[in-house]
């Protein structure tokens, strides 16, 4: 599995606009949830790192960049 992992991520796949097809997808979700009286506390910010991500410039980003993005900062001692 993990030699699989690393000849996808190694392929040259074609850029695509991840993040913002996610973010689309997860804003219907978001209004669909909130017309139906259903909580969005969970997903509203997952939508909210996606735009951040949007309008940094990774757009063509994957869901894992939006997992790197909650990772602390490492700072020389």
């Amino acid at each position: 599995m993990a030699c699989r992992a690393r000849t996808l991520n190694a392929a040259a796949l074609p850029q695509r606009r991840e993040f913002v097809r996610n973010a689309t997808g997860l804003a219907h979700i978001l209004g669909a949830s909130r017309a139906q009286g259903v909580s969005t506390g969970l997903l509203a910010p997952l939508h909210a790192l996606f735009q951040q991500q949007i309008a940094q410039g990774h757009a063509a980003a994957s869901l894992s960049r939006t997992i790197e993005s909650l990772r602390p900062v490492s700072r020389p001692a």
